[in-house]
């Protein structure tokens, strides 16, 4: 199972849920050599004062899980992850970023307030004992906006979108992994804008977003 180049905004926002919700009952291996990368994922505070999630990992049961080059935005203080699962999935290249507020992430049952000591303590956000993953500001091109920006007849209109572009001074660009060169696995022929991917070797964005805008 492949997920790429999506945009989240506010999804699962209800009763403490997760934009990105992995579940598994464990059923005939569980969830097994999933790929979900570079997709932007922003949750703001709900009206209701309930605490969701960036990413919501909400059980064991994961073999080979690996989400490489995703935007997990939050605001109001809201949890960026939130794994019950330590095991069985790799975070690597990802951006994490809550505003102002410090970053929350649930591993297990450990809670840390910076990348640097999640990594530390849990080993994610590691490749080949080089650190990966990066805590800042994403830039992003008018975020929480994209709902009301523009209503799309046909996925040939995605390159009018304006919301969730990465501006060109994002500390995104240039910070995203090649997974074909690090992993052997094909990115795919273009980002969610339609934008194409780069060759391996070249640059990459992490998030839906591939070339900045201008």
């Amino acid at each position: 199972m492949t997920v790429r180049y999506n945009i989240s905004e506010n999804d699962g926002r209800r009763h403490g849920q997760g934009a990105l919700t992995l579940w598994s009952s464990g059923a005939n291996g569980g969830i097994q050599r999933a790929l979900i990368h570079n997709n932007t994922i922003y949750m703001s505070a709900p009206a209701d004062n309930s605490q969701p999630k960036a990413l919501h990992i909400n059980s064991e049961g994961l073999n080979d899980v690996g989400l490489h080059n995703n935007v997990l935005q939050t605001t109001g203080g809201l949890p960026v992850v939130v794994s019950l699962a330590t095991r069985g999935v790799l975070l690597q290249g990802n951006a994490y970023w809550s505003g102002e507020q410090s970053l929350q992430i649930v591993w297990g049952a450990e809670n840390h307030n910076s990348l640097v000591a999640w990594r530390a303590a849990s080993g994610q956000e590691q490749l080949n004992a080089r650190a990966t993953g990066v805590e800042v500001n994403p830039q992003l091109q008018q975020p929480g906006t994209g709902g009301i920006l523009a209503t799309l007849s046909s996925g040939r209109q995605l390159t009018s979108l304006t919301a969730y572009q990465v501006q060109p001074n994002s500390g995104l660009v240039g910070a995203g992994l090649d997974l074909l060169r690090e992993f052997n696995r094909d990115p795919g022929p273009h980002d969610f804008f339609e934008n194409p991917t780069p060759a391996v070797g070249e640059k990459r964005t992490i998030g839906a977003c591939e070339t900045p805008r201008k």
